[in-house]
């Protein structure tokens, strides 16, 4: 089975307020699990990250790991809510089929003596892989990002040609990759 790309609007604002990280992964897990139920191999949701949260997201997954103990405020800490609802008995079953897909946006650290450009085209090629392999892939979306995936609008400015690069790749994997 081919993979999907998956347009996932994921509010964190609400009338009374934020929504709790909690919340949100609810709504992650929900689709999840209703994704997983049309056969594909696992479902992946997109991430605004730094090169070394990157780095760490992908080693674990490569060594067959699932917990990737991401830290941080706003995204990293609903993907650290959605491990820890992961390591309950409930959510057990699709461990190792919910994942990070982590976009490299950060720009306070080296990369390895690559440019941002060439790691973000080495992410988007990561998510293409996963497409490829029959893995559904939800692109976040948000309040703040107005439409446009939220990987790099809200938090982090980005150079605009490094934000066109994120944001055209995304947008043709939701057009080739179309949910059947």
């Amino acid at each position: 089975m081919r993979g999907c790309f998956i347009d996932f609007e994921l509010p964190f604002k609400a009338n009374a307020g934020i929504i709790p990280a909690r919340d949100q992964v609810r709504r992650i897990l929900a689709k999840a699990k209703e994704t997983l139920e049309l056969g594909y191999v696992g479902v992946a949701i997109t991430y605004s990250a730094n090169f070394q949260q990157r780095n760490k997201i992908r080693e674990t997954y490569a060594s067959g790991d699932w917990q990737t103990f991401t830290q941080g405020a706003n995204q990293a800490a609903v993907m650290r809510e959605l491990e820890g609802f992961l390591d309950t008995m409930e959510f057990e079953p699709i461990r190792n089929k919910v994942r990070i897909a982590p976009i490299t946006t950060l720009t306070y650290s080296d990369f390895g003596g690559k440019t941002q450009e060439e790691i973000v085209k080495e992410d988007l090629g990561y998510i293409a892989n996963l497409l490829h392999n029959g893995w559904a892939v939800l692109g976040w979306i948000n309040e703040p990002s107005s439409g446009r995936y939220a990987v790099g609008g809200g938090i982090v400015k980005l150079p605009d040609q490094l934000e066109k690069t994120i944001q055209e790749g995304l947008a043709e994997f939701a057009r080739r990759f179309k949910e059947s």
